[in-house]
């Protein structure tokens, strides 16, 4: 019996009694003040998006000559899907926007939707190479315009042809390698980035996952061109 209280008494006097008690009060001014862990959480995931900000600027700074060039006027990238229903959303909306700030953003094919959706974008890109970069601004847009009306390497080209270019020199061209090989570079600079899937944006310190309204668009690029 002696022996029985005398180990209790160690046990309770032990760092093992005195761990299990700090244990009980916090456990206890937790259930008291239950704000303190909903206040833990807010600050963690602050640190989280904080620490992915620093993620994302880094990944844009190693590629961003690649996405922006030389030209400071260059301010968001739109990485996109001709067959793409939110991509096309988007078009109709960047097309409501003043061309001050629309022309501030780039286009880049990154065809994810099968094989009809990178035969339309050699397309796309060989009436940019053939015909200019206006053209191919028109080209894109009018893609959308036709609501699925345009699924195949055929069909895209007699849309260039129905807007007046070059119909034969757009189908060689988009057969290039140089064609190819710029697919093959935006698909290799969306993996950079993490990109999987379009419309996705990339400013030159951020990227915007998903479809923006036009107002989100004209707040971005305001942004991006102060900060230019």
């Amino acid at each position: 019996m002696r022996a029985l209280v005398f180990a209790s008494v160690l046990l309770a006097g032990s760092p093992l009694a005195a761990e299990d008690d700090f244990d009980q009060r916090v456990i206890e001014a937790i259930l008291n003040n239950p704000e303190v862990v909903l206040l833990a959480i807010q600050r963690l995931e602050a640190e989280r998006e904080l620490a992915a900000t620093e993620v994302e600027r880094r990944q844009i700074a190693e590629v961003a000559d690649q996405l922006f060039g030389d030209d400071p006027e260059i301010r968001l990238v739109e990485f996109f899907d001709y067959r793409c229903g939110y991509c096309a959303q988007s078009a109709s909306q960047m097309q409501t926007l003043p061309h001050e700030l629309t022309k501030g953003v780039r286009l880049f094919e990154f065809p994810i939707l099968g094989q009809e959706s990178t035969d339309i974008a050699k397309v796309s890109i060989a009436v940019r190479n053939v015909e200019g970069d206006n053209a191919y601004q028109r080209f894109h847009y009018a893609v959308f315009d036709a609501a699925g009306r345009v699924g195949d390497t055929a069909s895209a080209i007699r849309l260039a042809a129905s807007l007046g270019y070059d119909a034969d020199a757009i189908a060689g061209e988009a057969q290039s390698n140089d064609v190819a090989a710029e697919i093959l570079r935006n698909q290799r600079l969306a993996a950079t980035l993490g990109i999987r899937g379009t419309p996705t944006f990339v400013g030159r310190d951020q990227i915007y996952d998903g479809l923006l309204n036009p107002e989100e668009l004209v707040e971005i690029l305001d942004t991006e061109k102060d900060e230019s």
